[in-house]
């Protein structure tokens, strides 16, 4: 027995298509006078039909004249209500028929020799999502095409797939690794993002894809890697590497998956932050302010990454707290003074900071107006939005 708010369910018929719930004698026993009890918004039962499917769904009963009438009709007439479900069900077994026809004639068209026509075909197959797992055996045929287009579009077409897919991923993994083609393997990369969901398998390859010698390649690797969201030692350490990419683009890619994998990142950031090399250092500051509000508990690190030697460790370290707004409150000590830093980015940087604490930081006031007299036009305009924030203006 399920019990819906206080309506019990006692007959369920499964389909394939999911499962439908109606009750013979429990409507009968659910009166008017539950109803009004339910009158301000608990629970009212309608039937909704999406794919076949009829659900219990909330809504207010006294406001939705038309579910409640609904309902009243279910109460009455429990056969009707039956009826009414299992018509619903021959609809939906002849939409899926028709689909898997749909699917039957787009797998035929497969095997035109026009390139433009079969890339179309591969899209609408796309489209077909999970539906379109028939279809795979087909589609890693055409894996094996001259055209690095119809490869592009096949290897799209078995991510969208998803999960049911995941027969494929031996032959994805080879596209990333073998193809010529960067933008087969690109695709391979967020491909394999989408059918290995729940497994490891794909994870090998997509490490090995971040050496790739395209930063399209590459990026969509560290991309996958973060959308897979397997926080083990292996992933983490490679994409701390990737922090020190020769492109901006992959590295911001690998920052944003990082934040994805939460705090067993936060945490190999934090012992970054103790490296002998600067740029690591850097490259971890730089990500923790990816991290915002959740990057509070390493607010003891970074105020140590203050009084760092390297003033471009410093800047990352000043943003990535400034990102914490309200909860760096405790931090606002250690950035005044760098408010007097010789280094107008410095300068600016701390400025932005302190600003973004908010009515926390009314002890740096003194030194902001100070500042205002002389300072450049850019960091004049900082200080006063500063002053804003602080002042609740």
């Amino acid at each position: 027995m399920v019990k819906l708010g206080n309506l019990h369910v006692r007959s369920f018929c499964e389909h394939d298509s999911g499962v439908v719930l109606y009750s013979q004698t429990a409507l009968r026993e659910y009166t008017v006078r539950n109803m009004t009890t339910l009158k301000w918004g608990l629970l009212v039962v309608g039937l909704a039909f999406a794919g076949g499917s009829v659900f219990a769904q909330g809504d207010s009963a006294g406001k939705n004249v038309d579910n409640k009438t609904f309902f009243l009709w279910l109460l009455k007439t429990p056969k009707k209500a039956k009826n009414y479900a299992n018509s619903k069900l021959t609809k939906s077994n002849k939409h899926l028929s028709e689909q898997s026809q749909a699917l039957t004639r787009l797998i035929r068209r497969l095997r035109t020799s026009n390139q433009k026509l079969k890339i179309t075909t591969l899209n609408n197959i796309g489209k077909m999502g999970p539906n379109a797992a028939d279809a795979l055996s087909s589609l890693l045929f055409e894996l094996d095409s001259k055209s690095w287009e119809v490869r592009t579009a096949t290897i799209r077409t078995i991510g969208k797939i998803g999960t049911k897919a995941r027969t494929s991923i031996p032959r994805v993994l080879k596209a990333l690794a073998k193809d010529k083609n960067a933008a087969v393997r690109k695709m391979a990369a967020w491909t394999l993002s989408r059918i290995g969901l729940g497994t490891t398998k794909p994870t090998d390859g997509l490490i090995k894809a971040l050496k790739d010698s395209n930063d399209w390649v590459r990026e969509a690797a560290a991309e996958a890697l973060g959308d897979m969201g397997q926080a083990s030692k292996v992933v983490l350490n490679a994409l701390q590497r990737t922090l020190l990419d020769p492109s901006l683009m992959v590295r911001r890619a690998a920052e944003e998956s990082l934040v994805q994998l939460g705090s067993k990142a936060r945490k190999l950031l934090e012992s970054m932050l103790r490296s002998s090399s600067w740029r690591k250092r850097k490259a971890a500051a730089w990500c923790l302010y990816r991290f915002g509000l959740k990057a509070a508990p390493s607010l003891p690190s970074l105020v140590k990454a203050l009084r760092d030697s390297n003033p471009y460790v410093q800047e990352a370290a000043i943003s990535a707290i400034g990102e914490m707004r309200v909860l760096a409150s405790s931090a606002l000590g250690s950035l005044m003074p760098l408010l007097r830093n010789r280094r107008k980015w410095i300068r600016h940087a701390a400025v932005v900071s302190v600003g973004k604490i908010g009515p926390e930081a009314k002890r740096a006031l003194p030194i902001l107006r100070r500042l205002l007299r002389s300072s450049s036009l850019r960091t004049k305009n900082a200080i006063r939005q500063a002053l804003g924030q602080i002042e609740g203006r």
